[in-house]
């Protein structure tokens, strides 16, 4: 709990937060945060019985019409978003690759 007053905290002013190695699967969710919507990959569920990998991306509500999901990839090792209006846009790619080995 301690963990996500801290990310509560730290989320003031921020409009895109990209949270890495969640470690998700369907019994564990990263929870909601209010005045953020959430998007979430990852990877199948281990022998652990944790998540493999994972992203998760908290975008402050009132983005929402600005910040379109461009690509997941189908291996969920990374989300492109196309983040702009009509005039300028860019692209936000985040990734989460493990090492070969591991």
């Amino acid at each position: 709990m301690e963990e996500r007053v801290r990310i509560v905290a730290y989320s003031k002013r921020k409009d895109i937060i990209i949270l890495m190695e969640t470690h998700e699967h369907e019994g564990c969710r990263v929870p909601e945060f209010e005045g953020y919507s959430k998007i979430s990959v990852w990877n199948e569920e281990t022998s652990t019985g944790k998540g493999h990998e994972g992203i998760t991306i908290l975008i402050r509500d009132g983005w929402s019409g600005i910040v379109k999901v461009a690509k997941v990839d189908p291996n969920k090792q990374f989300i492109w978003l196309n983040i702009g209006d009509n005039k300028v846009t860019f692209i936000l790619a985040t990734c989460c690759i493990s090492p070969q080995n591991s």
